[in-house]
C-alpha cells in the first residue's frame, strides 16, 4: 500500500519530539501529516491521542471551551491535533499549559495552513514551537530507499539511485501519497480532479477576510503549471486581472501550500517565480514535461532542506539574465559555502548553447563578488545514464537526486 512508505521526516519528527514542547508538521492538503503521526509515531509513542478538528462537534467544542479540550487530554503523551488552524483559541490554552509545565513532546499540531494571523492566530507559541514542513514524497521514498544524503554536497549523488523509469513515473504520478501509485489513469485523474476542486472551492475560503474566487484560483494554477514565465503580471494578462488580485489569490495559495516561490537570484533579474507543490498535479493541470521536471526538481530540493538541523541557511533561487536566458536553480548554502548552479533539461544530450548560461552565471557572481568564500558547482541534469564532465560543468543524470 503507497501510505505505509517511511517517509524521511518521521526521524526528524522523533527528535524535535525530544527538546520541543510543541511541535508543528504543516505541508499542503494529502501529503500524508496525519498519517506520519497516527502511523508511524503511534509504533514509539503508544499514548498519543489524535483528534480532529476538521470535524464540525470537536472544533465547536475546542472554540468554546479550549482549556477544558486540553485538560480532558492532559494524559495523552503527545496530543495530536489535525487542522490546528482551525481553532486559533487552541494555541492561547497551549501556551498557558506548556509554560505550566515545560516538558517536551506534548502537543503535535498539523496544519495544511500556515500558523499565521491570518487566520487569527495571535499566539505564535515562539520559543516553545519546533516547525518541521512535510511535502509530498520525494522519489526515494515512493521506491523505498533508505535515507541517505548525497555525496556532492549534500544534495546530489555521484551514481543515481533510482532509474530513469522511476523518475518519469513520478514526473507524471507525483508524490501525494494517496495518489502515486493508483495504476488506473482515469482514477487517478479523478483523485487529481478531487485535490484542484477541494483547494479551489472549498480550502481557499477558509482563510479569514480573504475573498478568493475559486474559478480565478483554479485558472492561476493552470498558469503557474503552464506559461513559460510563471510571475504575476504575466499570470495577470492571461486571466485579466489586475496583478495585486493575482498576488492576493498567489498569497492565498502560499499560505495553504499549494504554490512555492522562487525568488530570483540577486545578481540577475526577473520577478519571482511560482510553482505548484507537486508535478503529478502539474502535469494534471497541463504542465509541459520541462515544467513537471523542474517542479519535481524543486519538490526534491525542498524536501531535503527541511530534513537539515539549519534549514534557514541553504537558499534557493533562480537566476535569469538581461535577455530573458534562465538558470533553473541556484543553491546557496552558508553551511557548505557552495554555490550550486542547476540547470534542469528535459532531453538526454545537450550542445553548447546549453552550458552558455553557466558562463553568464559565473561573470555575473564575480561582478557581484559572490564568490568570495564560496565554492562554484555548475551541474547539468539531464535524462542521460551516465555522469561526465564538459568545460568545467559536471552532467549528471536526473536520478542523482534520489
Amino acid at each position: 500500500m503507497p501510505h505505509f512508505r517511511r517517509r524521511y521526516a518521521f526521524s526528524k519528527l522523533e527528535k524535535k519530539l525530544k527538546f520541543a514542547r510543541v511541535v508543528a508538521v504543516q505541508g499542503p492538503r494529502q501529503c500524508g501529516k496525519s498519517f506520519l503521526t497516527t502511523h508511524f509515531l503511534k509504533a514509539t509513542h503508544p499514548n498519543l491521542k489524535l483528534e480532529r478538528f476538521d470535524l464540525a462537534e470537536t472544533r465547536t467544542f475546542a472554540s468554546a471551551n479550549p482549556d477544558l479540550f486540553l485538560a480532558e487530554r492532559s494524559q495523552a503523551s503527545p496530543l495530536v491535533i489535525d487542522e490546528a488552524q482551525k481553532v486559533p483559541q487552541i494555541f492561547d490554552a497551549i501556551k498557558v499549559r506548556v509554560d505550566e509545565d515545560p516538558s517536551p513532546g506534548r502537543y503535535v499540531l498539523l496544519g495544511s495552513t500556515e500558523f499565521s494571523h491570518q487566520f487569527r492566530i495571535q499566539e505564535s507559541l515562539t520559543g516553545r514551537l519546533s516547525r518541521l514542513r512535510l511535502y509530498p514524497m520525494t522519489v526515494g521514498e515512493c521506491c523505498e530507499l533508505a535515507h541517505k544524503t548525497g555525496d556532492l554536497h549534500g544534495i546530489l549523488f555521484s551514481e543515481p539511485r533510482v532509474g530513469l523509469e522511476s523518475v518519469l513515473q513520478m514526473l507524471e504520478r507525483g508524490g501525494m501519497p494517496g495518489i502515486f501509485a493508483v495504476r488506473s489513469d482515469e482514477e487517478r485523474e479523478g483523485l487529481f480532479e478531487d485535490w484542484v476542486s477541494l483547494t479551489c472551492n472549498r480550502d481557499i475560503h477558509q482563510i479569514p477576510r480573504s475573498r478568493l474566487d475559486s474559478d480565478l484560483a483554479r485558472e492561476i494554477l493552470r498558469l503557474v503549471a503552464t506559461i513559460e514565465n510563471p510571475i504575476a503580471s504575466d499570470i495577470s494578462k492571461k486571466v485579466g486581472s489586475s496583478v495585486k488580485v493575482v498576488e492576493k489569490h498567489l498569497a492565498g495559495l502560499e499560505l495553504l501550500f499549494v504554490v512555492q516561490r522562487l525568488k530570483p537570484h540577486i545578481s540577475g533579474t526577473g520577478k519571482d517565480r511560482y510553482y505548484l507543490c507537486d508535478s503529478g498535479i502539474a502535469r494534471f493541470l497541463g504542465a509541459s514535461k520541462q515544467r513537471a521536471l523542474e517542479t519535481w526538481i524543486l519538490q526534491e530540493l525542498s524536501a531535503k532542506r527541511a530534513l537539515l538541523a539549519a534549514p534557514s541557511k541553504r537558499r534557493f533561487s533562480y537566476y535569469r539574465t538581461t535577455k530573458g536566458s534562465t538558470l533553473s536553480f541556484v543553491v546557496d548554502d552558508d553551511n557548505q559555502k557552495i554555490c550550486l548552479a542547476l540547470q534542469a533539461l528535459y532531453k538526454e544530450k545537450f550542445d553548447k548553447r546549453d552550458l552558455e548560461i553557466f558562463k553568464s552565471f559565473e561573470k555575473a557572481l564575480a561582478r557581484n563578488n559572490q564568490l568570495i568564500n564560496q565554492i562554484y558547482h555548475p551541474v547539468l541534469l539531464l535524462s542521460s545514464t551516465s555522469q561526465r564532465f564538459h568545460d568545467n560543468v559536471q552532467i549528471i543524470p536526473w536520478g542523482a537526486l534520489a
